[in-house]
């Protein structure tokens, strides 16, 4: 009898736990269902583009930096949608990849522009979609508060993060001083003006260049100036598929953006979990600390002391786990 009750005691709590567990896997799953309803375009490109873009706000990326996005895109570098050139010579995961320009190049594809996501495998990471762009007839603007061009519709705004060394965001304007971004702060948002807060620098940044593109230059037209450009781009790596991998990994690991307003920042308590310092644990602290176990992430020293819950030195997938359950209420803090 007594074993009867504990067995009956265990699957009591496997269901409760199941229960709570329950909520959080089918929001995190909710994320991988197809992209929000485009409503129907008008035949403009860039006023479609900038439709289809905004007809996304609210999407947000999975607890671990999923994306439907990143699943699409996942097919286009792995070569079903590429031409000869690059077909079968990379197998690559992009689901969590960092999304801005892969989000734009969905929104170039659904937009109905003929030149867009298709040009190169690596279209999809923010530097080669600028040179990609450029080397596509695109007018290149760069930006300064006291700039004659006035942006318009469609234009998209780059930006560089480290010095100017390399772009990392790229967002798409209305015209009107409203810029449409992706993985900023994990979703996809609309701001009024062009600035732009890092999380991790505590900075914020202006465009570093204001790009035009050419939408009316179709695939066919522009393809040998887009050939040159690509083999330019990866003379010397393209005919060598594992480092051509690497570099495309490389290329997809930028730094995510932040939010608009900075998040508070708690200096004087060490809350175990909390690895972005926000004075809650939450599942974007355990994102944080799987990123970080994995080395797509690095922590500052402060941040290790809050995500190191056993004290060893490092931040390993299992503590990612327990700051996940830490977050939903299944471990006390």
């Amino acid at each position: 009898m007594k074993t009867t009750k504990k067995i009956l005691s265990l699957l009591l709590a496997l269901v409760l736990l199941a229960g709570l567990c329950i909520p959080v896997l089918a929001d995190n799953l909710a994320h991988y269902q197809p992209p929000l309803r485009v409503p129907p375009l008008s035949g403009n490109v860039r006023a479609d583009l900038y439709t289809v873009a905004k007809s996304q706000l609210g999407y947000k990326e999975d607890v671990f930096g999923g994306t439907y996005f990143g699943e699409w895109w996942t097919e286009v570098v792995s070569g079903r949608e590429f031409d000869d050139l690059w077909k079968g010579r990379i197998n690559i995961d992009c689901t969590d990849a960092d999304w801005c320009a892969i989000f734009l190049c969905w929104a170039m594809e659904k937009a109905g522009c003929s030149y867009g996501y298709t040009y190169n495998v690596l279209s999809g990471t923010v530097g080669y979609m600028f040179e990609l762009l450029k080397a596509g007839e695109a007018e290149i603007y760069p930006y300064s508060d006291d700039m004659e061009y006035q942006p318009k519709l469609g234009d998209l705004a780059f930006y560089t993060y480290n010095g100017g060394k390399s772009f990392s965001h790229v967002a798409v304007t209305d015209g009107k001083n409203h810029y449409i971004h992706a993985n900023y702060a994990n979703s996809v948002v609309e701001l009024e003006g062009n600035i732009v807060y890092k999380i991790a620098s505590d900075e914020y940044f202006k465009p570093a260049y204001i790009v035009s593109p050419n939408y009316n230059l179709s695939a066919e037209s522009g393809d040998s100036a887009i050939r040159a450009a690509v083999l330019g781009f990866e003379a010397g790596i393209i005919y060598l598929p594992s480092r051509l991998k690497l570099e495309i990994e490389k290329l997809f690991d930028t730094d995510d953006e932040g939010t608009a307003v900075p998040p508070p920042v708690i200096v004087d308590e060490i809350i175990p979990g909390d690895a972005d310092r926000d004075g809650v644990i939450s599942a974007g602290d355990a994102r944080l600390i799987l990123r970080a176990a994995v080395e797509l992430e690095t922590l500052s020293e402060e941040q290790m002391k809050r995500a190191d819950l056993n004290g060893d030195g490092q931040c390993t997938a299992d503590e990612a786990r327990t700051v996940l359950r830490m977050s939903v209420g299944l471990v006390e803090n």
